[in-house]
């Protein structure tokens, strides 16, 4: 039978990058660091072969389902709950895998506070469970990375009610910055409380001394020993221990595309481009909507429309393209989608004035037929988000019509998409940026993205590919939300909380504390633009003929 191992135990080594790992590392070394026992890869094994057999059977959703049916050997367990119940106020339970390190993994996996004895095998499957997720295997197949070779332990510490506790992240400088809240981390982390920012200069004290002068001993500490350059800690009378060791991403260099035209004064046509762009993203909507739907001052709702052969509809869309972008431009198909890639590389490189020029050339293309092809298209996402093809019906923007005949014949069994911005998105941030309402808050997370908000409310559903996230605050259960998102706003929240680093490590830009004054936050669908670095949103605002109801791509 497996055993329970405490942190100082040699054996917990051998998944280097890990929760675990580190601070077992930090432990053997003397640095002070919180109890801990870890729970071997080999006592978690049997319940992930299950679900990693319903994952290749039926899809994640089962593979949770199966996973949350079983249970732990129960004189193992006995064990577990042993040391739980001397803990007196309860435990934190925490997954930990070799890629915790990896930033695309930040927040991917479970973490459950304040678990009573009575608690702690569901928090241990629920781990298990976690690397099974929709979110956790895209990931996975992003990074090329199948997710039934995951190894994963789970740490379990007692839940400490400190007098203070928070974050310090060491500078390049030598100067660490502590962000420290009363009652410990948690509800700074968890982004419910806010936490007042300390920055303490690189000849800093000694170990003794505050709590903040021991915070920053111990980062400097941790940076000399392992490398990494943030720590989560908490102190209680006094002392302060080590929680979690962390390694920082280098900031994100996205930044707009330049736009030399009189940033108050773009063309109303440039503006259209920019929405029609963000609502037909990627290959379909670069190669096979925005040569002709640039022509038509309003893009009609199109209902999606029942598709039950998808490569008969992706024929049909393909020989709709062609027509319409025919239609639109006055030459045949080919010269005119070379008209159009050659305006659409100037836009993009900061020449808004070569679409300005395309105006007077574009004719209004077929009507009937551009409504069908855009409810075809909007029919193709349904039917392969049906069949398990693809995560969000929104993807099939993303992909071009080859991948997307594989994915229908079952040559692929879940496509993979790319969910870093695309060739427009720079362009559209540089837009908005110009013309929209901005507003301005506190950079947390730096980077420039821009998309269609998304408002975390109740009955809001799952994000499509590229949105902007605006939650009230920013709480941790928002982080399997980010993969893939263009940005991040919350209305109030600490800048110290854990969801912000996640944002970092993924590159997603955030801010928070926006001063929306009395215009609120913009509604889920509005177009807005977010830059990470200077602290603002700005809020693409209405315009005729290209508004809210451009929602195909949504």
């Amino acid at each position: 039978m497996p055993d329970l191992r405490p942190l100082e135990d040699p054996r917990c080594r051998p998944a280097p990058g890990s929760k675990a790992a580190g601070l077992a590392r930090a432990s053997r070394l003397g640095l002070p660091v919180l109890d801990g026992w870890v729970v071997p890869a080999e006592a978690l094994r049997p319940i992930r072969r299950i679900g990693v057999d319903a994952l290749a059977a039926a899809g994640a959703a089962t593979a949770q389902l199966a996973v949350s049916a079983c249970s732990l050997d129960p004189e193992f367990m006995r064990t577990v709950r042993g040391v739980v119940a001397r803990f007196p106020h309860g435990a934190i339970v925490r997954s930990s895998t070799p890629l915790d390190a990896d930033p695309s993994f930040s927040g991917a996996f479970a973490t459950y506070h304040e678990v009573g004895v009575d608690e702690l095998e569901t928090a241990i499957v629920g781990c298990i469970a976690s690397t099974l997720t929709r979110d956790a295997v895209a990931r996975c197949e992003a990074a090329g990375i199948a997710a039934a070779d995951i190894e994963l332990e789970v740490l379990v510490q007692p839940w400490e009610p400190f007098d203070v506790g928070g974050t310090s992240t060491a500078t390049a400088d030598g100067s660490v910055r502590v962000v420290a809240a009363a009652g410990g981390p948690a509800a700074l982390v968890g982004g419910l409380r806010s936490g007042t920012v300390t920055v303490l200069e690189p000849a800093g004290p000694a170990r003794g001394g505050s709590a903040l002068d021991g915070a920053a001993w111990l980062a400097r500490a941790v940076v000399a020993s392992l490398g990494a350059d943030q720590i989560e800690w908490g102190s209680r009378g006094g002392d302060v221990v080590l929680l979690q060791v962390r390694r920082t991403l280098e900031p994100s260099t996205a930044q707009p595309a330049p736009v030399d035209d009189d940033l108050g004064n773009i063309d109303p046509f440039v503006e259209r481009v920019a929405r029609l762009a963000v609502r037909f993203p990627g290959p379909i909507g670069d190669g096979l909507v925005l040569p002709w739907a640039v022509a038509l001052d309003r893009i009609p709702e199109a209902p999606a429309l029942e598709v039950r052969d998808t490569s008969i509809a992706l024929d049909e869309v393909q020989r709709a393209a062609a027509e319409l972008t025919a239609q639109a431009w006055d030459v045949p198909a080919a010269e005119a989608v070379a008209r159009w890639q050659a305006m659409a590389a100037q836009a993009r490189s900061g020449e808004p004035g070569a679409v300005t020029e395309a105006v007077g050339r574009l004719h209004a293309p077929d009507l009937a037929v551009a409504v069908r092809a855009l409810g075809l298209w909007r029919g193709i996402g349904e039917r392969l988000a049906a069949d398990g093809v693809l995560a969000h019906p929104a993807q099939v923007w993303r992909l071009s019509p080859e991948r997307l005949r594989a994915g229908a014949r079952g040559a692929v069994r879940v496509l993979p998409v790319a969910l870093g911005p695309d060739r427009w998105e720079m362009f559209v941030a540089a837009v908005a940026a110009a013309v929209g309402d901005v507003a301005t808050g506190t950079a947390v997370a730096p980077g420039v993205g821009a998309g269609l908000v998304h408002k975390l409310v109740a009955g809001a559903g799952r994000p499509g590919p590229r949105a902007v996230l605006v939650a009230h605050r920013p709480v941790p259960q928002i982080a399997p939300l980010l993969w893939g998102c263009a940005g991040l706003v919350t209305v109030d929240g600490s800048d110290g909380a854990h969801l912000f680093e996640v944002a970092r490590s993924l590159g997603v830009p955030a801010v928070t504390s926006p001063g929306f004054g009395g215009r609120g936050a913009p509604p889920s669908g509005a177009l807005v633009a977010i830059d990470g670095r200077a602290g603002s949103i700005a809020v693409l605002n209405e315009t005729p003929g290209v508004g809210d109801r451009l929602e195909i791509g949504a």
